[in-house]
């Protein structure tokens, strides 16, 4: 289960143009401001593809909660739909978002089942960034496991699909 965090300092963040929100992106090239939020904090394009944030501390805790939510909402959703992963018993998450287990009712993942671990990678990387891991460090695990026996079915990393 991910943990609330609360009172984290000021930071300046780099997170991968891919891991980013498109609405929190400043366009140097576009002068029309209207379409992103007020609220979210915005970020500037760097030449290397990053985007960089400066988050006051009390923004930075709200984007991580705010992220975890929506991580546990997104598992919730997964776990009641049967008819797009009906394999899937269970998905759990360690509380830095590192490591996402999905237990299995079959051995072999369907389609959907399967790329859940992209989506994984993208929300497990990101949680961990805006919590300071630099973006080169962030690594994200998906193990699939099967219920039943427990035994490992796959395991692959962001690390490795980068």
């Amino acid at each position: 289960m991910i943990e609330e965090v609360s009172n984290l300092p000021d930071a300046q963040i780099k997170i991968p143009a891919a891991l980013a929100d498109e609405e929190t992106v400043e366009n140097p090239l576009s002068s029309d401001d209207t379409t992103q939020a007020d609220t979210l904090p915005h970020g500037t394009i760097d030449s290397d593809n990053t985007i960089t944030y400066q988050l006051d501390g009390e923004t930075r805790t709200q984007l991580i909660n705010d992220l975890a939510a929506e991580i546990q909402s997104s598992i919730d959703t997964i776990l009641a739909d049967k008819e797009y992963y009906p394999n899937i018993s269970d998905i759990r998450v360690n509380s830095d978002c590192t490591e996402f287990i999905i237990s299995m009712t079959a051995d072999e993942p369907n389609l959907y089942e399967a790329s859940l671990m992209m989506s994984f990678y993208t929300v497990g990387d990101r949680y961990q960034i805006y919590n300071g891991v630099p973006a080169e460090n962030a690594k994200t695990t998906v193990i699939y496991i099967n219920e039943e026996t427990g035994a490992e079915l796959a395991r692959t990393d962001s690390a490795s699909s980068r």
